[in-house]
């Protein structure tokens, strides 16, 4: 849920959008020419590793993820809080509905859906029935979604279960999203905040007797929420499109703070959105030299997550942060956030299938069975010359000119100065 839909209509806004969620790799949502022109525009976000795809099939017709799948909080959560127990706090809820209903892409989009087996090769419907006590809900077209909806453990609250964010989306205003459920503008907008890490629920007023149980339920949670009472806080925020008009007096609260959605909230200065992770952890590396280029080599201990050799297929992005020292005029364990660098990255500092420039340091695509990574410094004046070569231009090593060390600081006070401007965006 927290990947973003990027609307290929409007290049420009998609590029925009892919560098605000600071996206990992592109994946087209179906074979098309369109979609694979606009990927290819970003070779340095192309698919990692062998596999092409995010599931495949094994051996005996068995499936097998590419990345990191839902079996890891699945178990997670029924080790902790189901096994052994008669009557379990925590059980999952999947909502179903027909095909043919008006709001299908709306409760696709807030409550998610799993694949059938044939297409995945997974039962991931029947993993969560069998594990978490799944219980299937049908939506009936002419009847209310339960007021409780919002807060059940979905597919969609699944897939974030547990996962933290690096920092605050900045308008981080939870309520409603207005739209309209026929509108796909409007399910992207929604879907998309909800990728920032907001805590939003789209309603459609026309659809007031379907939805408005569940609506008023979650509205009344909100209001009932601890809040500052330092600073204006309202209730809750009711989101739409920019040129839409919403009768806020319809909410009868005591105060709705009203948010249009134009092209400014996606220019990196207001919504700022985090890069997720599942926990962070401090180890020490041993330090070693190879032809005057040192590297870090450090071991992968407590991993929050499972790596049994069934989930081989599985990959991940590990992120680094190094803090480095004995570093000098030569080489630098410093690794700039430009994402055009990630090839780069890949060949000078680590052999990964796949590396990605993040704003703290780097994140190295592996494997979930993987115990130990090492990194490389890079050369200070390949490093600059790579940048140079990102904007279009040629360098050459001048005696007379500045040393490496020099531009590299000089490049760190201008991306710092830019951050503050253009967060998650590069130079």
């Amino acid at each position: 849920m927290h990947n973003p839909i990027l609307s290929i209509g409007d290049a420009d806004r998609a590029t925009q959008l892919v560098r605000l969620y600071q996206v990992d790799a592109l994946f087209p949502a179906e074979e098309g020419a369109e979609l694979t022109a606009f990927a290819e525009r970003f070779p340095h976000l192309r698919r990692p590793g062998v596999h092409k795809s995010l599931f495949i099939a094994g051996a005996g017709g068995r499936g097998h993820a590419t990345c990191l799948d839902i079996y890891h909080p699945v178990r997670r959560i029924y080790e902790e809080h189901l096994d052994g127990r008669q009557d379990p706090k925590v059980t999952a809820r999947l909502f179903e509905w027909d095909a043919a209903d008006t709001l299908r892409d709306v409760f696709l989009a807030q409550f998610g859906a799993y694949p059938a087996r044939e297409e995945v090769h997974l039962d991931y419907s029947g993993m969560v029935e069998r594990n978490l006590k799944g219980a299937r809900t049908a939506l009936p077209p002419d009847g209310p979604v339960p007021a409780e909806a919002y807060k059940q453990l979905t597919p969609s609250v699944l897939s974030g279960f547990d996962l933290r964010r690096d920092r605050s989306p900045n308008w981080d205003y939870p309520g409603l999203y207005v739209g309209d459920a026929g509108d796909f503008a409007d399910i992207v907008n929604f879907w998309n905040l909800r990728a920032a890490g907001l805590k939003v629920l789209f309603f459609d007023p026309q659809h007031e007797a379907r939805l408005g149980e569940m609506v008023h339920a979650y509205v009344k949670a909100l209001g009932e929420r601890p809040r500052d009472d330092s600073m204006f806080e309202a209730e809750f925020a009711v989101w739409f499109k920019e040129g839409k008009e919403v009768d806020l007096k319809a909410f009868k609260a005591a105060s709705v703070m009203p948010v249009a959605i134009h092209e400014g909230l996606w220019n990196g200065l207001n919504l700022k959105p985090p890069l997720m992770y599942i926990e962070d952890e401090r180890v020490l590396g041993s330090r070693s030299e190879y032809e005057g280029i040192p590297s870090l080599t450090f071991e992968l201990r407590e991993k929050p997550f499972y790596d049994e050799y069934e989930l081989h297929t599985q990959n991940y992005a590990a992120s680094v942060d190094p803090l480095a020292y004995g570093e000098d005029e030569q080489v630098t364990f410093s690794y700039p956030f430009l994402p055009e660098l990630n090839d780069f990255y890949r060949r000078e500092v680590c052999r990964t299938d796949a590396v990605r420039s993040e704003r703290n340091g780097l994140g190295l695509i592996t494997n979930v069975r993987t115990d130990n990574l090492t990194i490389q410094a890079v050369p200070r004046r390949a490093l600059v010359a790579k940048i140079f070569e990102v904007f279009g231009m040629k360098s050459q090593i001048s005696e007379a000119g500045a040393s490496p060390s020099a531009l590299l600081n000089k490049w760190e006070e201008c991306r710092a100065a830019a951050c503050s401007r253009l967060p998650g965006s590069a130079l």
